[in-house]
């Protein structure tokens, strides 16, 4: 399948696009009311969310199918040199997450966009370089919307961070030590 169709539209927000944004804002804020303490590790949180919700391309497209989702974390995983993780359809759940060993996919998430950012978390965490949604996240996000989604939508996310601020690392996150240990 080429992922590229999965997400591309017209450039306008559906209704349900733009609810489903609404939404994730939401939950998100939400999540950080009961996180403080993670918050506060977490500084560019907000800033990453809205730079990727101010995207054109954000949950933009059809929902994919579990097959298709599947068939994108191996290429994803395999481009990053992880463990595939299990994807589950967090079906009833509010948020989705990106675990060590897994992907938590509520509807609203099953999309390249919602995918490419999670698995970001699961690639941090695997090996070992996990700053939430700091500059090594900005960094890898930019990357692998650059590798699977395409140039044109990972300069507009480096537009975006750069507009809210988000610092992007400048150190390629395939060549950083775990943290307390060292890349040989």
């Amino acid at each position: 399948m080429d992922y590229t169709a999965a997400w591309t539209g017209t450039g306008h927000r559906s209704n349900l696009s733009v609810m489903a944004a609404n939404r994730r804002i939401a939950s998100r804020d939400i999540a950080t009311e009961r996180s403080r303490v993670s918050s506060s590790l977490d500084r560019q949180r907000h800033a990453v969310y809205h730079a990727e919700d101010s995207t054109a391309w954000w949950q933009q497209g059809e929902y994919m199918s579990f097959g298709e989702i599947g068939d994108l974390v191996e290429r994803i995983s395999a481009w990053a040199e992880i463990d595939a993780p299990t994807v589950s359809d967090g079906d009833g759940v509010r948020v989705a997450r990106g675990n060590k060993d897994s992907l938590v996919l509520p509807p609203f998430a099953r999309n390249v966009s919602y995918i490419c950012h999670e698995i970001c978390h699961t690639i941090a965490k695997q090996r070992d370089i996990d700053d939430y949604h700091g500059p090594i996240f900005a960094r890898m996000m930019v990357d692998i919307t650059r590798g699977f989604m395409g140039d044109a939508q990972a300069d507009e996310l480096s537009q975006k961070f750069a507009e809210r601020e988000v610092e992007i690392s400048t150190t390629d996150w395939r060549a950083v030590a775990p943290f307390g240990g060292f890349r040989s």
